[in-house]
């Protein structure tokens, strides 16, 4: 290669980093990707790192994912993103400046690729540069990037392309060694990289590869400057796949082989990774970018296909330059190739999905927007030499200035607007993807301390979504903290003692220990046989020996941790993880192909170099500046256009219904935008919710929204386990998310109007966080969002599909009640109902045909031969009349309360119930009573002696209770201390609707500045269920908040309604609560 190539070939090395600029200036200004798979990188590095580190080469097994029992990660899963970031870390660079660079460099080898293959089969260098810009600024590259941050597959993609220019060299190359070696590098690159574009993208390589084959052919001679006979192409494609698969073959062969020892199934079982949820409709593919707001928790990214690089394909069928046979074909070619790839996106082509089981792997249909994008976008770069070429011959028509040569004019400018109009075009389309969101605090160093954690706060197991790589002997997880302590122990960097001594007799002894990545020994005297487990799940390739000798080791159940049956006496126990011969053999065959490639590049060595690369002068001076300035242009913009910041960092702009709403100072509600009414009870409710987290936020969090009648009963919940798809624990202050939600109606709900109900749990706990007022104080556990109206539904449910816990049979039908009266069954929440406690019924009804007469109906619980000890009458609209319409199906919710007394003032004692159902014909009156369930009625300890109460009270709260008295365990607090109040109440009579206590402690100003309401005894004894003469001791926790100022404050306490939130007048006149004489007063805090 002379001087004058190495310039040309370093002139396009700087035109691929220029054009690349807009793209990776986010990493180039310190941007980590973290959104999506970003954080598991962090961790999957670390773990190479610390491996490659203690002599481990390739760790097929990395002992501390897993909760630290080990995970076979990448014997499954492609290393070589992971290498090529690792060279950066040991060189000395942070784990997040590694990745970046990482991220950067599979950028410019995209762009690279696509500018030599374009240039290859094109001829053109507007065409070259414009399929840089298509591929890099694709929408699906810069999601993959930045808000994805999937780099195992953008490198897949870029080896992709570099593996599809060299197939196009291979097989048009008068001196194919050279080109042989790039190609097989490039596609083992590609396979190693990225397992699944590596699937999706070896039919397109072969496909392409037999095309070049029969354009070869069709042209009916050598390769061009080929004086000799020339290498059948048959031969080298086979020697091209051949050493290709022989490369990687470490990898692939147990990857492939090896899988049913694993629970691959995960990776698309899940309804979230199953392609058949996964689909885009033609909508979402031509979706245009959406206005980047950075201060967005995990935006919507449209994947999307680009209008710009769209365009241009379109023009690269219009007339223009004159086109080769083998150009036409390649335009036809990428033409069918886009369509085909759009097609399997699409929902249309789920039949092809499902008669192809590989593609299970895929998950994702939108995977294929990545090789869709790189035919788009060479399209794109013909289209754009043709849009050069009529502006060239516009310059020849319309003039130009007065003595200028007319050549000069068009070969300098014409090109150079073209260049400019393209890369204005492109790069403005892709300017709001280029915003990340910013990253929470990225971690510098990590131990497996940290990594354990990581896989507890998260759930993915072993740095995996699906845990897909679990070893199939684990049928079930032991606790994922259960090796902490053991790992808290040890340094940073060392090993932990796989040996589980909690499981070892008095007799043994532990002489010698030692413990390694890979490796564990252990020398041991024991007086008897001992059965032994160690802490590493249970895989092949684990191998031990008792004194050299093989040992058997077979794994627990369920936990799947090895064991083996240790001999009796002194010994010396080895543990290794090993080859197992599938993976020796594979090594081997890969160490033969290396040989053999270094045989080849030696000999090509020996030949000498040449170029063969740019077949014309480099790049040119004018495409080049106006690109750059371009760009620069761009840079600047992007400060000013095409993103916008909807919050301010406490009020959201531009949402229909803003408001304020604190869940227990984590979580605030910001907003929300729910549907208009009415909705048909067979389609979805579609309902978003705006938040910010009140950093910093150390549990996890999860939002439910429900919606429920006017009675609080459910048709319908939504949990998001991540608001906005990214747990809270990561999100910014200064940062919002969008918490979308799409509510399934339950099928046969009745038409009428329904609340949508939001709160906020923790998901290790189930707690519930409090919704607190202006002042701070909990006002209740759940925020009403407002009224939606429900609809019939556009067609009925079909009986079979609705899920029914007790359904009735007769011959295998629902029994007939009555005339076009059918009962499906019902749903019951427990068999045993407490006196005073509330017993949920949903009955189904469905009727065949239009009712003949109107009914009516109502629930009851008997006790033996004695009357019902309880009943509730159906609504009118929930029991069948001649108004249903034929196969209508309807669920009829209601609530039962069995009350202390029967009907004659006894105290009901309880035993063995039966739920009836009667259907009563309203004009004859008679009726069908049919026995659902069996119910077991149980009564409530009561007490009947009078307590002592430290202040005596005495009032009345309406006919209910009397507050007999009440203790504190203090009067003088500071802030941040708890009072203790106890309530002594004196029953008067049982509530007919559940009453909540509340108890508040006032300033002087009248403000609340401490709460509790409760249902007394925190639920467990509802007003519904006390008896005249008992006395009920109910206790209460005030929380004195740092911020309240020194004073005396008073105390009330009261009861209301549940439902319509009345309070219960008191016997004081005037007054619908209990003042408590005592007085509290606050000290000034330290």
């Amino acid at each position: 290669m002379n001087d004058r190539s190495w310039l040309y070939h370093w002139l396009t090395l700087g035109l691929i980093i220029l054009l690349i600029l807009l793209a990776i200036q986010p990493l180039l200004l310190g941007h980590t990707p973290w959104p999506g798979d970003g954080l598991l990188h962090f961790y999957r590095l670390a773990q190479l790192e610390s491996a490659v580190r203690q002599g481990v080469l390739y760790p097929r097994w990395l002992p501390n994912l897993g909760y630290g029992y080990g995970f076979p990660l990448f014997n499954y899963y492609s290393p070589l993103s992971y290498y090529i970031s690792l060279v950066p870390l040991v060189a000395g660079l942070s784990l997040a400046a590694s990745l970046r660079l990482s991220f950067t460099l599979a950028l410019l080898l995209l762009g690279l690729a696509s500018f030599l293959w374009a240039h290859s089969v094109w001829k053109s260098y507007i065409a070259s540069v414009t399929a840089v810009l298509a591929a890099v600024y694709a929408p699906y590259t810069l999601y993959n990037t930045y808000h994805r941050a999937a780099l195992a597959e953008l490198w897949g993609l870029a080896f992709l392309v570099l593996t599809l220019w060299a197939t196009s060299r291979l097989l048009s190359h008068d001196r194919p060694k050279g080109p042989l070696i790039i190609a097989i590098l490039s596609y083992a690159g590609l396979i190693l990289s990225h397992n699944i574009t590596a699937m999706v993208g070896t039919p397109l390589i072969l496909g392409y590869a037999m095309f070049l084959i029969w354009l070869r052919w069709k042209s009916d001679r050598p390769p061009k400057g080929s004086a000799n006979k020339s290498t059948s192409p048959w031969i080298l494609l086979f020697a091209f796949v051949l050493l290709v698969l022989g490369l990687s073959a470490f990898f692939w062969l147990p990857a492939f082989f090896e899988q049913e020892l694993v629970q691959i199934e995960n990776l698309y079982q899940s309804a979230d990774y199953a392609y058949a949820n996964n689909f885009l409709d033609l909508k979402e593919l031509l979706a245009w970018p959406n206005t980047a707001d950075p201060s967005q928790v995990n935006p919507p990214i449209p994947r999307s296909l680009s209008w710009p690089a769209l365009l241009l394909a379109i023009m690269a069928w219009l007339p223009g330059r004159r086109l080769t046979f083998g150009q036409k074909a390649h335009r036809l070619a990428f033409s069918l190739v886009t369509l085909a790839f759009v097609f399997m996106i699409l929902p249309e082509s789920r039949w092809v999905w499902d008669a192809l089981p590989l593609l299970e792997f895929v998950q994702f249909p939108w995977r294929f927007l990545g090789p869709a994008g790189i035919a788009l976008g060479m399209l794109a770069g013909l289209g754009a030499h043709q849009l050069w070429t009529a502006i060239t011959k516009l310059g020849h028509s319309a003039g130009r200035p007065p003595g200028e040569d007319s050549t000069k004019w068009t070969n300098i400018f014409g090109p150079a607007f073209s260049v400019l109009l393209i890369s204005a075009i492109i790069l403005i389309y892709a300017l709001p993807f280029l915003f990340p969101s910013s990253p929470p605090h990225l971690p510098e160093t990590i131990t497996p301390v940290d990594t354990i954690m990581f896989e507890i706060e998260t759930g993915w197991l072993g740095t995996t979504a699906a845990a897909d790589y679990l070893p199939r002997t684990v049928g079930e997880l032991p606790a994922p903290d259960s090796l902490l302590a053991q790992y808290n122990a040890v340094e940073p960097d060392g090993s932990i003692s796989r040996f589980d001594l909690n499981k070892l007799p008095d007799g043994f002894k532990i002489t010698d220990s030692q413990d390694n990545f890979l490796e564990s020994n252990l020398t041991y005297e024991s007086d008897e046989v001992v059965p032994a487990v160690f802490n590493i799940f249970a895989f092949p390739g684990w191998r031990a020996w008792i004194d050299g000798r093989p040992l058997e080791l077979s794994p627990t159940e369920p936990d799947g941790l090895i064991s083996a049956t240790l001999p009796a006496g002194n010994h010396t126990l080895e543990l290794r993880f090993t080859d197992t011969p599938l993976r020796l053999a594979a090594k081997i065959i890969s160490l033969i192909s290396l040989v053999i490639l270094a045989l080849l590049v030696i000999q090509k060595a020996a030949n000498g170099l040449r170029s063969g690369v740019l077949n014309e002068p480099g790049a040119r001076p004018i495409p080049i500046i106006l690109s750059t300035v371009s760009i620069v242009i761009m840079i600047f913009l992007v400060k000013t256009a095409f993103r916008q910041s909807s919050f301010d960092g406490r009020q959201l702009q531009g949402q229909a219904t803003p408001v304020q709403v604190n869940f227990g100072d984590e979580l605030k509600l910001l907003g929300y935008e729910i549907p208009e009414s009415p909705v048909p009870a067979d389609e979805s409710l579609d309902v978003t919710l705006y938040w910010q987290a009140l950093t910093p936020v150390d549990n996890e969090y999860s939002v439910s929204l429900q919606i429920v009648d006017g009675e609080g009963r459910r048709f319908g919940q939504h949990d998001s386990f991540h608001p906005a798809g990214l747990p809270v624990t990561r999100w910014q202050a200064d940062q919002y998310g969008r918490d979308q939600h799409r509510l399934e109606i339950w099928p046969g709900t009745p038409p009428g109007i329904y609340f949508l109900k939001v709160f906020v749990y923790d998901r290790v706990t189930g707690r519930r966080l409090e919704t607190l007022n202006e002042t701070g104080l909990p006002v209740g556990v759940e925020y009403d969002l407002g009224w939606v109206e429900i609809d019939h539904p556009s067609q009925f449910p079909d009986p079979a599909s609705v899920v029914v816990d007790y359904r009735l049979t007769s011959q295998g039908l629902s029994p007939v009640l009555a005339e076009g009266v059918q009962l499906l069954g019902f749903d019951l929440t427990s068999s045993e109902i407490e006196v005073g406690q509330p017993l949920p019924v949903t009955l189904f009804w469905y009727t065949p045909a239009v009712p003949a007469v109107d009914y009516e109906s109502h629930l009851s619980i008997s006790c033996g031969i004695e009357e019902s000890i309880t009943r509730i009458d159906l609504p009118a609209q929930l029991t069948p009349n001649t108004s249903w319409q034929p196969e209508q199906l309807l669920r009829a919710d209601t609530t039962l309360w069995v009350p202390p007394v029967w009907g004659d003032g006894t105290p009901v004692e309880g035993g063995a119930c039966t739920l009836f159902l009667a259907l009563i014909e309203s004009t004859s009156e008679e009726q069908i009573v049919v026995a659902l369930a069996p119910i077991n009625v149980t009564v409530p300890d009561r007490s009947f002696k009078t307590p002592t109460p430290e202040n005596i009270s005495g009032v009345a709260l309406g006919d209910v209770a009397t507050l007999l008295g009440y203790d504190l365990d203090q009067t003088e607090l500071k802030p941040g201390d708890r009072l203790k109040l106890t309530l002594y109440w004196l029953a008067n009579d049982a509530s007919d609707r559940p009453l909540t206590v509340f108890v508040q402690m006032l300033g002087q100003d009248g403000r609340i500045y401490a709460q509790q309401d409760q249902v007394p005894l925190a639920g467990g004894r509802p007003t519904t269920g006390w008896l005249n003469g008992e006395y009920i001791t109910d206790t209460y926790q005030l929380t004195i908040e740092p911020e309240t100022k020194s004073g005396i404050y008073q105390l009330i306490a009261g009861m209301y309604d549940n439902q319509s939130g009345n309070r219960l007048p008191s016997s004081v006149s005037g007054q619908d609560f209990i003042l408590l004489p005592e007085r509290v007063e606050i000290l000034a805090g330290e």
